[in-house]
């Protein structure tokens, strides 16, 4: 295919390296254009509260969640042990976790043992997930490997602080101590602490946030993304 095909487009560079180093494709060929989302309408505060409290939070609470599928890449053990070991400092640590997926059963048999049944919602598939992203107040993403995810796109867009695992392409969106918290694969004891950080430090996680929407607003609107994409098109006819 690589003989029919005139250019290539990676939705990171990470990709491109990787389109580069396993499928034999030269780096001259691949455009790098980022997904582009479109901000969802922003929640009032009541609207915000009520659905908090549909899941048991409170005004006091510090809701960690993610939204996306339920797949062994996704690590979502990982999430499960650091909200438990947060909770150990900071109990008013709660968890929302967005999706389904193959490994849905197994999370909630882990969130079973853990004992965080009380404290962790797993509604499974919502229809209103771009909504339930702006109920938390720390978005994480502890994927083993990520290309450009649009639910952290949509967190940011949101203004909702965001903490990920430094794989993929998470480290070219979330620029760490600047714009979000990122950590090593796979390390429950650095994420736990992101989590402490952002829930006893709401300034610097709300500056985070500032400039996380800032970062979106500039690199990865859709409209950015369909200009890109115009781009190539132009530049090919």
């Amino acid at each position: 295919m690589r003989h029919l095909t005139h250019r290539f487009v990676a939705v990171s560079e990470d990709v491109r390296t990787r389109l580069v180093k396993y499928e034999g494709l030269g780096r001259e060929q691949i455009d790098v254009v980022y997904n582009g989302v479109a901000p969802d309408l922003q929640l009032d505060g009541a609207t915000r509260d009520q659905l908090r409290r549909s899941f048991g939070t409170g005004p006091e609470d510090f809701l960690v969640g993610t939204a996306g599928r339920f797949d062994r890449i996704k690590n979502l053990p990982m999430l499960l042990k650091s909200i438990e070991a947060a909770r150990e400092k900071i109990p008013s640590v709660r968890g929302l976790l967005v999706g389904n997926g193959p490994s849905f059963e197994q999370v909630k048999r882990l969130r079973d043992d853990l004992r965080l049944t009380d404290t962790v919602v797993m509604p499974g598939h919502r229809d209103d997930a771009r909504q339930l992203i702006q109920c938390m107040d720390l978005f994480v993403l502890s994927s083993f490997s990520e290309g450009t995810s649009m639910a952290l796109l949509e967190a940011m867009a949101a203004g909702v602080p965001v903490a990920v695992t430094g794989v993929g392409g998470n480290p070219e969106i979330v620029i760490g101590g600047l714009t979000g918290w990122v950590v090593p694969s796979d390390s429950v004891h650095d994420l736990k602490n992101a989590v402490v950080e952002a829930a006893s430090h709401p300034r610097k996680a709300k500056r985070f946030a500032d400039s996380g929407r800032r970062r979106f607003e500039e690199k990865f609107t859709m409209e950015k993304m369909l200009d890109s994409y115009r781009k190539i098109y132009k530049e090919m006819t």
